[in-house]
C-alpha cells in the first residue's frame, strides 16, 4: 500500500510498473519450471535484456546515480584531500 502512495507523489507510471514486474516474475517462474536450468536462464536472461532495451533511458539514469554516489568515490575523494 505505502508503495503505491508514494508511487503516485513521484508520479511513476504505477499500472505500467506493475504489469511489467508481473510479466517478469511470471516469466521467471514458468522459465525456471519448464525449461533445464541452464536455457532457462539464457531465456530469462534475454528477457531481461529486453526489458533493458526497452527501458535504456530510465536504466541509464539509475545506474548513473548509483554511479555518482559510489562509496568507493567518496573514499578515494576523502584520501586526495588529505594528501
Amino acid at each position: 500500500m505505502s508503495e503505491i502512495f508514494v508511487l503516485k507523489i513521484i508520479k511513476v507510471k504505477i499500472i505500467y510498473e506493475f504489469i511489467i514486474e508481473t510479466v517478469m516474475t511470471a516469466g521467471f517462474i514458468l522459465l525456471a519450471y519448464l525449461l533445464p536450468t541452464w536455457i532457462g536462464l539464457g531465456a530469462y536472461a534475454l528477457m531481461f535484456a529486453v526489458y533493458i532495451a526497452i527501458n535504456y533511458k530510465p536504466v541509464k539514469e539509475t545506474l548513473g546515480a548509483l554511479k555518482r554516489k559510489s562509496p568507493k568515490e567518496t573514499e578515494i575523494k576523502a584520501k586526495e584531500k588529505e594528501n
